[in-house]
């Protein structure tokens, strides 16, 4: 244990103390964030495994679902399709019947399993995002703490508040 830094008045110490407790929060919200992250992946994963297992879909495929007709279809990119936002689904794509859905129940839990699906992906997207700016955040916290106290990633301190020592 050695002393690091000495703090010779109240607003130095509390300036540290506010850094430092950014830091722990921040540092504490992206633990929170990574694990519900791992949740998430969890969930959707269990997801596509059920219509994986339910529905046949693959992963990898595209579907279009018709309400109408209570059909899956598999659509496969036509060769030399545009891919732009403004083409149709019926121009960009060969569609093929997968699987026809015969009972109202059947087609009920295979919208509810894409609909949990895509909120779960919907929802870790946002997650990314959230984990982005606390990675942003805690960087500039992080180099607050180097600019002004020498503060480094790869050791640990102590702060004895009764001596206004940080070790």
């Amino acid at each position: 244990r050695r002393v690091h830094l000495r703090f010779e008045d109240d607003t130095a110490e509390k300036e540290f103390l506010t850094l430092a407790d950014a830091r722990r929060r921040v540092q504490d919200d992206a633990r929170v964030i990574g694990r519900i992250i791992s949740e998430k992946k969890l969930e959707s994963a269990r997801f596509q495994q059920q219509l994986q297992e339910e529905f046949s879909i693959q992963p990898e495929a595209n579907y279009q679902f018709d309400d109408d007709t209570k059909t899956i279809f598999l659509l496969k990119p036509k060769p030399g399709s545009e891919t732009n936002s403004e083409a149709t689904v019926d121009e960009r794509f060969e569609k093929t019947e997968h699987m026809k859905l015969a009972d109202e129940d059947r087609k009920t839990r295979f919208l509810r399993i894409v609909a949990a699906r895509q909120l779960a992906t919907e929802e870790l997207n946002i997650l990314g995002l959230l984990q982005n700016e606390k990675e942003i955040e805690a960087n500039t916290v992080h180099e607050q703490m180097v600019a002004k106290y020498a503060i480094s990633n790869d050791r640990e301190y102590r702060y004895d508040r009764s001596r206004r020592i940080l070790y």
